[in-house]
């Protein structure tokens, strides 16, 4: 696998995967204040290819949840 380590401007609190219009939370991911780390392996489930030709296709998408105030 391979650690992708991205670091915002501001602080996130969410990560996505995005795939064909779907939104889906990328899994394991751990987010800290400005920064999200996560693991992606070539041809897996997170590639978005989907095969492992030494390529990773990775788009992904990250934001700040507003609080609940209802």
């Amino acid at each position: 696998p391979v650690t992708i380590t991205v670091t915002f401007p501001s602080p996130v609190n969410r990560a996505y995967k995005v795939s064909d219009g779907v939104w889906t939370a990328i899994p394991g991911a751990d987010i800290s204040g400005h920064k999200l780390t996560y693991q992606i392996t070539d041809g897996g489930p997170l590639d978005a290819d989907g095969a492992a030709n030494g390529r990773i296709v990775d788009p992904l998408a990250a934001g700040l949840a507003a609080a609940f105030t209802g």
